[in-house]
């Protein structure tokens, strides 16, 4: 049976059922059923039922004659008076929350197999092909016939901004978050050790969340060297170095060194999602912390200074943290001396969470030899700080403790720290 002949006598038992019983229209605007549900020229005589409820008007089928003719519209009165009667003739029906439920079920199948069919060209591009179909089968996300999605207060649940890695660079869930410095300050060794951080917080509450972090500016070894320094020589309790260490935890802290493909396509027409977007989300699904170094590298916009695409960028980051449940982390440069982060000041404006990073420097300004960094929360839209107890400024313990003549084991071989 074609798509046509089975959803046409829903369309029409539907309405039938309104012109039958007018008191039914509350239920049914409520529901969400809306003109673009139906086909054809009942796609038009719903409209004109929606008009006449807004307005308080009797609705019946003269009524709705009357305010299609009103319109001017190309509809021929002898084919709008043949579907009228066609309508009146089907049986009102009592479950009418069924019979929308199933033709927007059938739209919605009909919508992926138009999809499909538009994917079956053989000269699209692999990559356009799969985000069709992605975009076919996951409705509510922003290229789709759903998106954007309207939700009652009544469905939501109130709840406060979650932290996690509390005890050390708080960082909330559901939003992205920015950290700034400039280079070389040590900001990939305060990611990792949060990381480890996470671990540890993850493991003592029985959660067993994980964190993934994509650094695209250090090879695998390196930051694998890096961490084993963390754990032999910083301030890790002989406990908490046995928990980093157990290999039944070993993969709740994982390193992706890829560089990533573009999140968002730019013309002059559309910014839209790529499919490198959705095969990252579904990617790290499972993971719960997100760290990524630098921003630069996922940003890939034509001109850094592009305060749109900027906003749409970290718009689209938020919306995957949200949605994934995640708390979502970039490393971000800024310029040499400066306490402004390097590029679209909409990078800053669109992130609700913002910590500046610093070497500590003596009344001369001159650099202290350190193992700690100076930290400022530079913007709370949720009340970290309050959350967490925590001043705006704070001191971490981030490097390696030096001259310990200690031992890390990596891949079997020692190095000795002199």
């Amino acid at each position: 049976m074609s798509y046509y002949n089975l959803i046409l006598p829903i369309e029409r038992t539907i309405l039938s059922t309104i012109l039958f019983d007018n008191s039914i229209m509350e239920d049914v605007v409520s529901s969400g059923l809306k003109a673009d549900d139906f086909s054809s020229l009942r796609k038009e005589i719903f409209d004109a039922i929606l008009c006449l409820y807004q307005r308080e008007y009797p609705i019946d089928d003269t009524f709705v004659k009357n305010e299609l003719a009103a319109r001017n519209n190309d509809i021929k009165s002898n084919e709008l008076d043949n579907e009228i009667i066609e309508i009146l003739t089907q049986s009102p029906i009592s479950n009418l929350k069924a019979y929308i439920k199933e033709l927007r079920d059938e739209r919605e199948k009909n919508n992926i197999l138009n999809s499909l069919k538009q994917t079956m060209e053989p000269t699209l591009p692999l990559a356009e092909i799969k985000l069709a179909l992605y975009n076919a089968l996951n409705h509510g996300d922003e290229n789709s016939l759903e998106y954007p999605i309207v939700t009652s207060f009544s469905q939501i649940e109130a709840k406060n901004v979650e932290v996690v890695c509390k005890n050390y660079l708080p960082l909330p869930l559901k939003t992205a978050s920015l950290i700034v410095a400039e280079a070389d300050t040590g900001k990939t060794y305060l990611a990792l050790k949060a990381a480890l951080k996470y671990k540890i917080e993850q493991i003592k509450e029985k959660t067993f969340n994980k964190a993934i972090c994509w650094f695209t500016e250090d090879s695998d070894s390196i930051l694998k060297y890096r961490i084993e320094e963390l754990i032999e020589n910083s301030d890790f309790r002989e406990d908490e170095k046995k928990l980093l260490r157990d290999e039944k935890y070993e993969d709740m802290i994982q390193l992706c060194v890829d560089l990533p493909y573009p999140f968002l396509t730019y013309n002059e027409k559309i910014v839209k999602p790529t499919i490198h977007y959705y095969q990252a989300r579904e990617k790290f699904k499972h993971y719960q912390l997100l760290i990524c170094d630098p921003l630069g590298s996922f940003h890939l916009s034509k001109d850094e200074n592009d305060n749109a695409m900027a906003r749409r960028f970290m718009n689209l980051m938020t919306s995957w943290a949200s949605k994934d449940n995640k708390a979502i982390a970039f490393l971000h440069h800024t310029p040499h001396k400066s306490d402004k982060s390097r590029g679209a000041t909409a990078l800053r404006d669109a992130s609700k969470y913002m910590i500046k990073l610093k070497k500590p420097r003596d009344e001369k300004n001159n650099l202290i030899e350190s193992e700690q960094l100076e930290c400022e929360i530079d913007k709370d839209n949720y009340k970290i700080r309050e959350l967490c107890n925590i001043q705006k400024k704070f001191n971490l313990a981030v490097f390696p403790k030096k001259n310990q003549n200690k031992q890390v084991t990596i891949n079997q071989q020692k190095i000795v720290f002199k």
